[in-house]
């Protein structure tokens, strides 16, 4: 029988390894190619006292024929200059401003890329997790504005009628054992913005996942 419940577990976050395992780079879902990283603490003084209005999104995932002839680079490939930054810097703090009055100090600007033909800002709490505490910003292009915003209370809106998670028992360390020989590392090619080339990687995954309450090894497709 079907059961609505929370299973806490320990799962591997995919990454990609470089050819000389002297880096990493997060896996993203979709073509994220611009991910940019920048670690700030949101921080301000004054609220202000005006409402936040969302825009409908427009999500660009297709080009034009003449744009494809005169082959205009995608524009989730054009470059997150310091200028780009600093106005997704200044928009930020003003929709925190507005819609998070009470929470300086609280979020952490995590990192910046574009997506969709949107620049997009990532935000965490100190303790995020998978259901509580994430924030995605969506800017004009340029970064001048915050155009709508998307958090993580829908999923806890999604989960609230579950049944409650029970108390983990296993550790990190001990699910890492049980799910080392589970890895796979699969060869492919990812973009840098930096280099503006294609280098060759290692995605390190998992199809399984381990119980924190009783260790089971599961399937993530299972859960």
């Amino acid at each position: 029988m079907e059961q609505k419940k929370i299973v806490p577990s320990y799962a591997v976050e995919e990454i990609y390894v470089s050819n000389d395992a002297t880096s990493t780079q997060p896996f993203a879902i979709g073509d994220r190619y611009s991910d940019t990283p920048i670690n700030q603490v949101i921080t301000f003084e004054d609220p202000l006292p005006e409402e936040f209005h969302r825009k409908p999104l427009k999500l660009e995932r297709e080009v034009s024929e003449d744009q494809a002839l005169a082959r205009e680079p995608h524009p989730d490939l054009v470059p997150i200059t310091n200028q780009v930054i600093e106005q997704a810097a200044v928009a930020i703090n003003r929709f925190m401003r507005m819609e998070y009055p009470d929470d300086s100090g609280l979020w952490m600007w995590d990192s910046l890329y574009r997506e969709n033909g949107h620049l997009v800002a990532l935000l965490k709490k100190e303790d995020w997790s998978l259901f509580t505490g994430k924030m995605k910003l969506l800017l004009q292009s340029d970064g001048q504005d915050v155009v709508n915003a998307i958090d993580s209370q829908w999923m806890m809106d999604m989960i609230k009628e579950f049944k409650p998670a029970p108390a983990a028992k296993i550790t990190m360390q001990e699910a890492y054992e049980k799910l080392k020989d589970t890895l796979t590392l699969t060869p492919v090619y990812v973009y840098r913005q930096q280099t503006g080339h294609y280098h060759l990687h290692g995605k390190l995954d998992s199809a399984h996942a381990v119980d924190a309450h009783t260790g089971e090894v599961l399937q993530l497709s299972d859960l």
